[in-house]
């Protein structure tokens, strides 16, 4: 089969897959690349373990072409029951009471719910509901949405609470806001936003710890989703489409505690993915992102304790790997990651307990290696690593119980080894420490409570650069005794144990 023939078939399928959805009612007009199509099927197919409560009252869904927004209240039998929101442009809001009213642009739309004024929309949950539409009363006037407003009428309310559920759209909307701070978000538990303008996402379900879905999310014109859904505690599952000049997706996923399997999206632009899942400690999946233009993956997956492997993602342009992995505690493996461009490897593998080894990473631009494999408790080896330009190895490899020997590693650049108040030694900790093979150490260090025998201390001491005034810590090491650290004296160092 030719090149020719054989694109030809592919684009043939793409157009396929295409019309299928389309016949299902999810609006794709083609231009999409095919990767983003699994969005589209995502939204057929529904998400994660999630089901909307049958009692809940039905949302029409809006389509590219529409302007506006319908969205499910939850109203309880309480004084105070107020909604607030505004808009850019003329626009009008039907409040779901029999309440109608129309607003100036940018004024802020106030309204307050009598439960009596809504019989009929029980739901077993405890409150009754109501469908709120709000609509621009011209074309292309909605260019901003604020669902983040206090209500004016009754202050004390905490307002945009009650959100329960949320459709959006608008070609010319490039502000919106749903999450944050002013008012918490706490019921809202899908959004869906079928087309929209907006360049910075950054926080916009911030704190709504009840979101677990966003089954379609228009993103083609986004440059930004720092934080994007930080707080989400429950989001289960969220599609983006159109992702392709985001450049920043720092902390996207910070503490969305019950995500188990990492959306996949457009990243070909991103060069900040820090913190990105940080604390996301239900994650075991992780797509194969485009991640060639990222610099910056520091604490990337951080406390994603149930974590135990990787993809192989590009990193050839990353120079921050601090943190990477720190207390990912049922990570098993670790691919080969391309790290020649790599400076900060500070805290990498921090708590990894269950990982065994680690690949032999290029890390001869790497000047930080401080606690990288502390408390990795089940590390058997590492590689011979290049530490020629390392001058921080303070705690590197501190309460690594089960480290058997250090390779012939380069530190006569270190500098710190630890320990400083309140900082356990480098090697502190690691009591199956057989043999040191560390080369030209010059500072200060202890190798106390270790496992070396009389010839790994001589080996030791033979390794040593010539200093001034350094001690080296032998203490409860059974070799000593039988040692010689005659050969240490020589060389400027004081021996104590």
């Amino acid at each position: 089969m030719s090149i020719a023939s054989e694109l030809e078939r592919i684009v043939g399928a793409k157009e396929a897959i295409r019309l299928a959805i389309v016949e299902k009612g999810v609006p794709v007009d083609g231009s999409e690349p095919l990767e983003e199509y699994a969005a589209y099927v995502g939204e057929l197919s529904g998400y994660g373990a999630w089901v909307r409560p049958a009692d809940w009252l039905p949302l029409e869904a809006l389509g590219e072409g529409d302007e506006g927004l319908v969205g499910l209240v939850a109203v309880f039998d309480s004084e105070g029951e107020a909604l607030s929101l505004s808009a850019s442009g003329a626009y009008r809001v039907e409040w779901g009471d029999g309440v109608v009213e129309e607003y100036a642009a940018g004024a802020r739309a106030d309204h307050l719910y009598d439960y009596a004024s809504l019989p009929g929309t029980e739901c077993s949950r405890g409150y009754r509901q109501a469908v709120v539409r709000l609509s621009a009363q011209a074309p292309g006037a909605l260019t901003s949405l604020d669902l983040q407003e206090r209500p004016a009428i009754f202050p004390g309310a905490d307002a945009g609470s009650r959100w329960l559920d949320i459709e959006v759209a608008g070609g010319s909307l490039s502000a919106l806001a749903v999450g944050g701070s002013t008012v918490r978000t706490s019921m809202l538990e899908r959004c869906r936003c079928a087309k929209c303008a907006v360049t910075d996402l950054g926080g916009l379900f911030s704190r709504c710890d009840a979101l677990a879905v966003v089954p379609f999310f228009d993103a083609s014109a986004a440059t930004g989703m720092e934080g994007m859904f930080s707080g989400c505690s429950s989001l289960l599952e969220a599609s983006l489409v159109g992702s392709r000049s985001v450049s920043t997706v720092a902390s996207m996923f910070y503490d969305c505690t019950a995500l188990q399997r990492a959306p996949s999206f457009d990243t070909s632009a991103v060069t900040d993915m820090s913190s990105m899942f940080y604390g996301c400690r239900s994650l075991r999946r992780v797509p194969l992102f485009d991640t060639a233009a990222v610099t910056s993956v520091e604490s990337m997956f951080e406390g994603c304790g149930a974590l135990q492997e990787l993809p192989l993602l590009q990193t050839g342009s990353v120079t921050d790997m601090g943190r990477m992995l720190r207390d990912c505690c049922s990570l098993l493996y670790v691919p080969p990651f391309d790290t020649a461009s790599v400076v900060g490897m500070r805290e990498m593998f921090y708590g990894c307990r269950s990982l065994l080894s680690v690949p032999p990473f290029e890390t001869g631009s790497v000047t930080d290696m401080s606690y990288m494999f502390g408390r990795c408790s089940s590390l058997q080896r590492v590689p011979l690593f290049d530490t020629a330009s390392v001058t921080n190895m303070t705690a590197a490899f501190s309460y690594a119980y089960a480290l058997a020997e250090l390779p012939a590693l380069e530190a006569g650049s270190v500098t710190a080894f630890g320990p400083a108040i309140f900082t356990p030694g480098a090697f502190q900790g690691c009591a199956s420490l057989r043999r040191f093979g560390l080369q030209g150490v010059g500072a200060t260090f202890s190798v106390a409570g270790c496992g070396l025998g009389p010839v790994a201390l001589d080996e030791l001491y033979m390794s040593l650069a010539v200093v001034s005034s350094r001690t080296v810590t032998v203490t409860g090491n059974w070799g000593t005794g039988g040692d010689h650290p005659e050969i240490a004296t020589a060389k400027g160092w004081t021996v104590t144990g």
